[in-house]
């Protein structure tokens, strides 16, 4: 079963850290949300969970500093857009724009870098007896409700009968 353990913007900031070899340090990044909505679904998933909405924010990435006469600053923008290829694939879907960057020139060798991008991830919750959250009588707690898929199938053909 898959938990919760990081928004899509702290793994995309953790990603990009990752990914820049020390270029991008932890402590000159920042990120951040904005005009936050909760859209509100309570839709039944399945094996006793719910979708029960969607958190969709405008997510902003600061970089400060950024050395783009050491590093190509393409490599920074395609960790973006890897990331989000990867990890936010449906966005289409979703209707998301893409991201828009911002360039401050601080000097001959860095800029700062801000990247906007819009972002929405799901508020799933599974029965747990210790869960904090009560909804329609039962604890839940806030998790991916698991989806079950088919190890083997058998097809049948009515003439074969």
């Amino acid at each position: 079963m898959s938990t919760y353990s990081q928004t899509h913007l702290e793994h995309l900031t953790a990603y990009m850290v990752a990914h820049l070899s020390g270029i991008v340090l932890d402590n000159k990044i920042d990120a951040w949300q904005e005009n936050a909505q909760l859209m509100v679904s309570g839709e039944n998933l399945g094996n006793g969970g719910f979708l029960m909405a969607q958190w969709q924010y405008n997510a902003v990435v600061s970089v400060e500093g950024f050395p783009h006469k050491a590093m190509d600053p393409r490599y920074l923008l395609a960790s973006v857009a890897c990331w989000i290829s990867e990890f936010d694939p449906d966005r289409s879907e979703k209707g998301l724009v893409d991201p828009s960057v911002s360039v401050d020139v601080l000097d001959d060798g860095n800029v700062d870098v801000t990247i906007e991008l819009e972002l929405c991830e799901d508020i799933q919750m599974i029965p747990d007896s210790l869960g904090l959250i009560r909804y329609q009588g039962t604890q839940y707690r806030v998790q991916a409700v698991p989806i079950w898929t088919a190890q083997e199938a058998e097809i049948t053909h009515e003439a074969d009968r």
